[in-house]
């Protein structure tokens, strides 16, 4: 239905630090045969050594351009876990009274 609405279809296969390369390669070539137009490929996690493995698997299965906007969404979530985690850490909880969350207490 997607491709009739003129939309592209995308598969995205996560790489995992036990993912095993064969298995690995197996899906992607039953994902081919269901007619998708490309595919995004990109790491579990922020490691550098699944980094390095997720670039080596992206230049052996895909095309330059699918290859490059895998390895940009995989540095936007880098950054964005990084703004989050920031984020978190500079909120502080609101001082609550004891009595606020006590029996009785109603919501609404």
């Amino acid at each position: 239905m997607a491709h009739l609405a003129g939309f592209f279809v995308c598969a995205r296969l996560v790489l995992h630090p036990d993912t095993v390369p064969g298995e690995f390669l197996k899906l992607h070539a039953e994902i081919r045969k269901l007619d998708v137009d490309g595919f995004v490929i990109s790491a579990a996690g922020h490691s550098s050594e699944l980094a390095t493995t997720a670039g080596q698997v992206r230049r052996r299965l895909l095309n330059r351009r699918w290859a490059l906007l895998s390895s940009l969404l995989d540095r936007s979530a880098v950054a964005r876990l990084a703004r989050d985690s920031a984020e978190i850490e500079r909120r502080l909880l609101p001082e609550t009274e004891p009595d606020d969350f006590g029996e009785g207490a109603e919501a609404g």
